[in-house]
């Protein structure tokens, strides 16, 4: 039971991680896909100029925010394309790097666009990366037309009548925790803290055959040892190496 039970703690280290640190989700697409609307739609509040001329973004913009429970910072790139002149070109080249080192990507697809076109770029841009999510948008133009797959997650929005995003979100959500989450994890242990679950497993694996064998002194070791390890979790335990390790993470008040 108590294995299991630090299975279950030691599971939750990637959302711990996720909840502490927070992950970069990037708006990407061709010039006039939404990105910057998008980014409004998502923080609440105009921060991104939009207007009809395509290439109004010329850089990177970043915002914090929070997007079902997850800390998120929201990053607004140029829309890809061939580059105008130098400035947007340096803003181009900026926002494929911003593609690459995301953790998510929404790439906005232009449903009343060529949508040929616009599959071939994202294709291009997003070879490689686990976790794009393709959204088609402005479906409130299109009617009926059907819209391909783009074999990956795809969500159907429409920003200018608030469509679909609900959808989307469930599939960032799902691409976050590899699972839907309805709500934030009851305990999200840190890196630290899962290192320790770790040695306190290792310990109750090993007191299994002493138990068998009725080696009673080294079951009681091994216990100890795993306690130990709890301990340090919860504060019964702390030797001057915790101590240390504690002090030179977090400023504490005079």
């Amino acid at each position: 039971d108590a294995m299991k039970e630090i299975a279950e703690l030691g599971a939750s280290r990637r959302e711990g991680v996720v909840l502490r640190d927070g992950i970069r989700v990037v708006l990407a697409g061709r010039p006039n896909a939404g990105k910057s609307s998008l980014l409004n739609r998502l923080l609440g509040r105009d921060r991104a100029i939009v207007t009809q001329l395509p290439g109004t973004t010329r850089d990177t913009l970043e915002e914090l925010a929070n997007l079902r429970g997850i800390p998120v910072t929201l990053i607004d790139t140029a829309g890809i394309r061939e580059a105008d002149d130098l400035i947007e070109g340096i803003g181009i080249d900026r926002s494929r790097r911003s593609i690459e080192q995301a953790q998510v990507v929404l790439w906005l697809l232009d449903a009343a666009g060529n949508v040929t076109e616009e599959l071939a770029e994202m294709r291009q841009h997003t070879s490689g990366h686990r976790n794009v999510i393709a959204v088609w948008n402005k479906i409130d133009l299109i009617g009926e037309k059907i819209l391909p797959d783009a074999d990956l997650p795809m969500a159907k929005i429409s920003i200018t009548t608030n469509s679909g995003i609900d959808e989307m979100l469930d599939l960032f959500e799902a691409a976050v925790w590899e699972f839907p989450h309805t709500e934030e994890p009851e305990i999200a242990v840190s890196s630290r803290h899962a290192a320790l679950l770790d040695e306190a497993s290792l310990m109750l694996v090993e007191i299994i055959p002493e138990l068998e064998n009725e080696n009673w002194e080294l079951t009681a070791s091994c216990l100890r040892s795993a306690i130990s390890a709890l301990g340090t979790i919860t504060g019964e335990t702390a030797d001057v190496d915790v101590l240390d390790n504690i002090f030179s993470r977090f400023c504490i008040g005079k």
